[in-house]
């Protein structure tokens, strides 16, 4: 095996470089300058090509190999390989389909998630594009399904099995759709499929939500409204203070080092606190506004809300269940993903120029990991379905086993970890 030359056309995973050159005389193409003196010296070994993407075997590479038998590409698709002269010569041509599918669908979510959640810098139900329905472009819609995300399609013809509409150009499709992702071969036909020309306006990859017209707002009239107080326990967001400033005479407690002296100034005027998993209402608070009548965690959790007492005084509790769910089922996926495929690290890498120097290191894929969900609430129940759509075994552990699950239940944290 030894003596059987094989030429590598462009530098590729160490590992698969240290296998050919254990079993083969395998020849570096980019380690000779002067390519054609040492084709012709050479030649005649090699039998074997192996390149990828960026690097196949064109007529000229055949033309200069006398003994070549094979090509194999180290890639899915084979634009880089010259498939018709390779028939006419009868030498056998390979290449890599489903090997990496899981892994580029995986990805391709993984980079979709990083770049609306801004992963790398510190939405669901997007509409999803996808130009080439093969066995990549499905295996991503799968992924996006699991995320509530309206999937259409263009491909050369219509896929009359196909539950995902079907646009019959680019340009309809990419009107249509707020992520576009290109899943098809390199061919001549599909080569700048995406261009200025045959795109009328800009995709909205980082649309963010809109709104409808503002809702009515009806109750007391306005001047009996800004003489309620509220006190805000914790900086919020700044859409939600101007909403609230607007309506009420609205407190911001952290703006008072004198905790107390304020308090006793205002209590009879506050009648609502509105805290979040920061900062929400204790005891001690609760004592100080005898006219409290609701507290209102802008969270899901109410862990910083005395609800025993609360409800011993007749006061009014309330959260934000389900509003956030579905975005942090999404975040969650996202940053196994960026764990996993080490996303930040490459971005690093890239705005580095690291890249000029080599391959980024191989990482590790997501599909198929074993996934352990501690609490299979709202929230672990959304986290659950986007990683099943991975191919991902489910299990998890909760107070009491759910007798609707499918999942897998253990009884404690640790045997939870263990599997």
């Amino acid at each position: 095996m030894e003596g059987i030359g094989v030429l590598l056309t462009f530098p590729m995973s160490s590992y698969l470089e240290q296998q050919l050159d254990k079993r083969f005389n395998l020849f570096r193409l980019w380690n000779f300058p002067k390519r054609n003196d040492f084709l012709e010296e050479n030649a005649s070994s090699i039998r074997a090509v192996v390149g990828n993407a960026n690097v196949g075997a064109d007529r000229e590479l055949i033309d200069s190999l006398p003994a070549l038998e094979i090509v194999s590409s180290f890639s899915v698709g084979l634009d880089k390989v010259d498939l018709v002269y390779c028939k006419e010569k009868g030498i056998r041509v390979t290449n890599t389909p489903d090997v990496l599918t899981e892994d580029v669908a995986d990805l391709a979510i993984g980079l979709m998630l990083a770049t609306l959640r801004k992963i790398c810098e510190c939405d669901r139900g997007k509409k999803v594009g996808i130009i080439g329905l093969g066995r990549i472009g499905t295996a991503i819609a799968k992924r996006a399904e699991a995320f509530s995300c309206p999937i259409s399609y263009y491909s050369r013809s219509e896929k009359p099995k196909s539950k995902y509409k079907y646009f019959p150009s680019v340009v309809e499709l990419a009107s249509n759709c707020q992520i576009l992702v290109v899943a098809c071969p390199l061919t001549e036909e599909t080569r700048h499929i995406i261009n200025r020309e045959k795109q009328p306006t800009p995709l909205n990859f980082y649309l963010p939500y809109t709104t409808g017209p503002q809702l009515a707002v009806t109750g007391p009239p306005t001047s009996i409204m800004e003489a309620i107080g509220v006190l805000m326990t914790f900086p919020m967001s700044p859409y939600l203070e101007q909403q609230l400033d607007k309506r009420f005479n609205l407190l911001r407690l952290w703006n008072f080092p004198k905790r107390n002296d304020f308090i006793k100034e205002n209590a009879g005027s506050i009648r609502a606190v509105v805290g979040n998993a920061n900062v929400g209402a204790d005891r001690e608070l609760i004592d100080s506004l005898p006219a409290l009548e609701i507290v209102s965690s802008f969270s899901v959790g109410l862990d910083k809300v005395d609800l025993v007492y609360c409800k011993e005084k007749g006061i009014r509790v309330t959260n934000t269940p389900d509003v956030l769910t579905e975005d942090v089922a999404d975040l969650a996926i996202g940053l196994m993903l960026a764990t996993l495929r080490q996303i930040c690290e490459c971005d690093r890498y890239v705005r580095g120029g690291l890249w000029k120097k080599g391959d980024f290191k191989l990482t590790t894929k997501f599909s198929g990991k074993k996934v352990g969900i501690i609490g299979l609430g709202r929230i672990g129940t959304a986290i659950a379905k986007r990683a099943e759509a991975f191919s991902c075994p489910i299990s998890y552990y909760s107070r009491s086993e759910k007798p609707d699950s499918k999942y897998k239940y253990f009884p404690t944290v640790v045997e939870l970890a263990s599997n």
